[in-house]
């Protein structure tokens, strides 16, 4: 039987849906491209998107435009970051399912809450700022904070700072660099179904669940 002391979340694809300002950022990218450049990039569609979102940012802009030189990532990934904050405070994105009540109730329960995320520091602390998530989680930490693109490292950190032992902790994603991070710092994981990545993306998880409203139940939490 688990004894979960502290849950560590991640973002995109996990508790938020971040493809129109995904989408419209990206689009933004193409239109820059065009007119500052003269490169004509292909239009990207939703699925596009979907198999993509949760990459790490280098990985995200090279499957995604893969034949514009890397020279012009850097640009890229800024303007995908300025343009997706500016669409997430617009209200373009949203929450998945019973995110909110979902954490209160983790929350009443004496389980920390943690919440992580490859995404750029103006993302992600756009999200958590346009969602209210700041009263819910202990530490919140994302790539661009630690100018890495390794997963583990941030999951690491927040074990190490909670002071819980990886025995105690589940990390709750829906990629396989979630379930790569917590398999390396010998956490739990639940795996959440989820619209991006692909259906056998995660083979082997602790817990499986469909909606994140599950955990109550599969942690014999009260509600």
């Amino acid at each position: 039987m688990m004894k979960i002391e502290l849950i560590v979340f991640d973002l995109d694809g996990t508790l938020y849906d971040p493809r129109k300002p995904a989408l419209l950022a990206l689009e933004e990218v193409r239109r820059n491209l065009y007119e500052q450049e003269g490169i004509d990039c292909p239009l990207i569609t939703l699925p596009m998107v979907e198999e993509q979102t949760g990459q790490p940012p280098m990985a995200y802009v090279s499957a995604l435009f893969p034949s514009v030189k890397k020279e012009f990532y850097p640009r890229i990934m800024k303007i995908i970051s300025d343009e997706e904050s500016r669409f997430v405070r617009l209200g373009k994105g949203k929450l998945l399912p019973d995110v909110l009540e979902t954490l209160e109730v983790l929350s009443k329960n004496g389980i920390s809450l943690a919440l992580i995320s490859n995404a750029s520091k103006e993302y992600f602390y756009s999200v958590v700022e346009k969602e209210g998530l700041e009263k819910f989680f202990r530490y919140i930490i994302c790539a661009g904070d630690r100018n890495t693109e390794d997963k583990s490292i941030l999951l690491e950190e927040v074990v190490r700072r909670s002071q819980v032992l990886p025995e105690n902790v589940l990390m709750v994603g829906d990629r396989l660099s979630d379930y790569l991070a917590a398999m390396k710092v010998k956490t739990y994981f639940a795996a959440v179904k989820s619209v991006f990545g692909k259906p056998d993306e995660i083979i082997s998880a602790t817990l499986k669940i469909n909606y994140i409203k599950e955990l109550i139940h599969l942690l014999g939490l009260s509600s």
